[in-house]
């Protein structure tokens, strides 16, 4: 079975239950918008930029279910754990390897068993890409639910353009706020990857905490031209996004 296209346009109030929330608490000041804008792509999967924290289907995904669900309420029940970024720069991947990996593995129309090859001919730079959510520290792309669906390491990426990776950083603060409304939609499951920008965006009543922490700590320049981190944040379809992403942790640096 061919992975399934994302076809919902995500909206997050900062994808790992995974896509990208709105977050006006970050809005960029030099566009006055909020770091997730909600640019749509011209072509392809209509999918927000930055894939900061919801579903994308990874290889053989199942078809979605015309289901709506609403977010669970956490309460004090929510803590966020900072998994900080594996590498910086890393040296692993070259150009044509680190697009190869969207190509075979991430794709809208790649298989399982394509993606495999892919691993097993360039194993060195897919270990430094990709790890899974129960991993303690997060590569450029993180697997999710036997890797049924994925996020790509927006927040790795703020931490290691910023160069800090700490508890206190940015990508923390980012990356908690994830985390909490991904927390609250797990409700939704794996079956249908469209239900989660409305219930991300329902979300944010219940995530309130990390939201304010992340404007506080982030401040409002994430997504302007002057800040390291806006190569994380800055594109406008997923796999631009992860073609930014992915050199930060695998690519030769500078």
């Amino acid at each position: 079975m061919s992975i399934r296209a994302l076809t919902a346009s995500f909206v997050l109030t900062p994808l790992a239950a995974v896509a990208i929330v709105a977050i006006a608490a970050c809005g960029g000041s030099g566009n006055g918008a909020s770091l997730f804008d909600g640019t749509q792509p011209d072509s392809g999967p209509i999918v927000a930029p930055y894939d900061g924290g919801s579903l994308l289907p990874g290889p053989d995904a199942n078809a979605d279910a015309a289901v709506a669900c609403t977010p669970a309420v956490l309460g004090t029940s929510f803590k966020a754990v900072w998994k900080p970024p594996t590498t910086a720069a890393a040296a692993k991947c070259d150009p044509t390897q680190t697009e190869g990996y969207w190509d075979n593995c991430l794709a809208a129309s790649v298989t399982s068993s394509q993606c495999t090859t892919f691993i097993a001919a360039n194993a060195d730079c897919a270990s430094c890409l990709q790890s899974d959510d129960t991993d303690a520290a997060y590569g450029a792309v993180i697997w999710h639910s036997n890797r049924a669906f994925y996020t790509l390491n927006t927040a790795g990426c703020i931490a290691n353009e910023l160069n800090d990776v700490t508890a206190t950083s940015c990508g923390a603060a980012y990356q908690a706020a994830v985390q909490c409304e991904e927390t609250a939609c797990s409700v939704c499951g794996v079956a249908d990857y469209a239900l989660f920008p409305a219930c991300e965006k329902a979300a944010s009543s219940e995530c309130t905490e990390y939201l304010t922490a992340l404007g506080t700590v982030c401040g409002d320049g994430l997504r302007d031209a002057s800040d390291p981190a806006s190569v994380c944040t800055s594109a406008n379809n997923t796999k631009d996004a992860y073609l930014a992403i992915a050199p930060v942790f695998c690519g030769p640096g500078t």
